[in-house]
């Protein structure tokens, strides 16, 4: 036994040396706007356990995929639905494979919190409606499925106030441009002076927001994957209840 005393020391020097190589090359992310507020709390939690450092982008996830498949140098996309990492890895960007880490809950806000809120008062009401692009955004085109789903598409659209990502469409709420918006259950829960009332959406009405995740070929597939091990862990899928993302069973 004593002879393999050595060989056991080097294989943890090796492992330490390993380590610190990784943790000292940043994890490039791009990330969903919904998202962004809840991946940095991880990301920041990760970086205090293990020492890997992130450099985090965030815009809608039609514009990441772009950026993506222009060149953009990311190894992780955090995306608010499954269409755009499923093109990717039919179009072979990616490591691995794809994994839903979270469901979207879409919202309709109303500025007045003395009515009650509904569809039926947004379709008679005079007031102007934020939401996400549906072309670049997917709360965006949950939203709209909705209202086409409803007979309200073409009702409403006069009034429509398009933002590039649900984050915009929350910043006409929150500074008083609109009367309603649709926004992301994360976004209410994170908000802190936005008053008014708020409806949750069932999901059937505009089917699931699938909120898929892939590591890119980007040379650091290890760190990438090993940062999505860890949202497999009880620890992040609490944090994700929190913030207001229901959990896939995929």
């Amino acid at each position: 036994m004593p002879e393999k005393r050595p060989g056991r020391l080097l294989g943890l020097l090796l492992c330490c040396f390993s380590f610190g190589l990784q943790a000292s090359e940043p994890l490039r992310v791009a990330v969903a706007a919904n998202f962004s507020p809840t991946l940095e709390s991880i990301a920041s939690d990760y970086q205090e356990k293990t020492g890997q450092s992130f450099i985090i982008s965030t815009g809608s996830s039609g514009k990441l995929y772009a950026q993506i498949v222009q060149g953009a140098p990311y190894d992780l996309f955090f995306s608010a639905d499954h269409d755009r990492p499923e093109r990717l890895e039919k179009e072979a960007y990616i490591a691995g494979s794809r994994q839903t880490y979270a469901l979207g809950r879409l919202v309709l806000w109303q500025a007045d919190d003395s009515l009650p809120v509904s569809l039926e008062a947004l379709a008679n009401g005079s007031g102007r409606i934020a939401m996400a692009n549906p072309r670049l955004a997917p709360y965006g085109a949950a939203a709209k499925s909705l209202l086409q789903g409803a007979s309200l598409w073409d009702v409403v659209s006069p009034r429509l106030v398009m933002g590039e990502n649900v984050t915009q469409a929350f910043q006409y709420a929150s500074t008083g441009q609109v009367a309603w918006a649709f926004l992301s259950m994360s976004q209410i829960r994170l908000a802190k002076s936005l008053a008014g009332r708020v409806l949750e959406i069932e999901q059937s009405r505009h089917g699931p927001i699938r909120q898929q995740v892939v590591a890119l070929k980007s040379g650091n597939e290890a760190s990438a994957l090993a940062f999505l091990e860890y949202f497999k862990t009880p620890l992040v899928r609490t944090s994700l209840v929190e913030a207001g993302y229901a959990l896939s069973e995929d």
